[in-house]
């Protein structure tokens, strides 16, 4: 069972920032986006560097500072305890970041199943780890998935999810996460099948249980996992698969994927009393309230 905690009730968002707020905040996460590619792009071209791949570490490391400051500011201008995103009782933030953490590993274990009854794939181990490299793989996607749920289920998705619902709120934040990630080069069959339902996942993870550390956990360890078991090959890998005998299986893996983590976000939406924030009833602004 996920642990939970309590936050105080909803306070009231005086009408006139009820838009301005969200538009503030998107800016600012904007920017520091913006920040982060011009940083990243550098270090990347850059031939002046005696350890470019340390370095790299850094441009995520400030774009997630720049987004935890943030998500504490426009927290404290709605006069929203930092409980309303997570960041209140360290012991149980973490065991909700090991429950989610394994959730996400046992998600990806499940496609590597999908993929062997599809393909006909068998795993074995690979020889290209690399232990510097993978360490450093780790901290890249630690830093990169952090940055992602406090852009995508942080501050802005509880405005949203205030105003319209959390229906809303994870179908928009999904949607916005999947463009991105077509924008940056994956294909579009892959980012329907992976990226965005994924995210749907992330999403109602974050509306049920109002946890950063818990829609992180299940987020990098879906990345880490993919790493580890040669779906992103790379330092980090494990195992690779290897022997794929059936040709033409690629659209069965992507809708079977898909499927899977569909009805794993539907049975986390509906597997109880929906709540919101850490159990507290999560409520539309309404114009009386004001």
């Amino acid at each position: 069972m996920i642990p939970t905690t309590t936050t105080p009730a909803d306070v009231p968002i005086h009408r006139s920032r009820r838009w301005r707020d969200p538009v503030a905040f998107t800016a600012f996460a904007g920017l520091a986006l913006l920040v982060y590619v011009f940083l990243a792009s550098a270090i990347a071209n850059s031939r002046r560097l005696r350890h470019p791949a340390a370095i790299a570490v850094v441009p995520p490391f400030l774009l997630a500072v720049a987004l935890t400051a943030v998500n504490l500011a426009f927290l404290r201008r709605a006069g929203w305890p930092r409980g309303m995103i997570g960041f209140d009782r360290p012991d149980v933030r973490a065991r909700q970041f090991a429950a989610g953490f394994v959730a996400g590993v046992a998600l990806v274990v499940s496609w590597a199943i999908i993929i062997a009854v599809a393909s006909g794939a068998r795993w074995q181990v690979a020889h290209g780890f690399d232990p510097s490299g993978a360490a450093l793989v780790l901290c890249l996607t630690f830093l990169v998935n952090l940055s992602e749920e406090l852009a995508y289920r942080g501050y802005l998705f509880v405005r949203i999810a205030r105003s319209f619902g959390n229906g809303t709120a994870i179908v928009g934040t999904s949607l916005v996460f999947f463009l991105f990630h077509v924008q940056s080069g994956v294909p579009w069959a892959s980012a329907a099948a992976g990226v965005l339902t994924c995210a749907m996942i992330y999403g109602v993870l974050f509306a049920r249980w109002r946890s950063v550390p818990l829609a992180l956990g299940f987020h990098w360890a879906n990345n880490v996992a993919q790493h580890a078991v040669g779906l992103r090959a790379g330092a980090l890998t494990l195992v690779e698969p290897v022997g794929v005998g059936r040709p033409g299986t690629e659209a069965v893996i992507l809708i079977a994927v898909a499927a899977l983590n569909v009805a794993a976000a539907a049975a986390l939406y509906f597997a109880a009393r929906w709540r919101g924030a850490n159990g507290d009833p999560v409520a539309r602004d309404s114009p009386r309230r004001h």
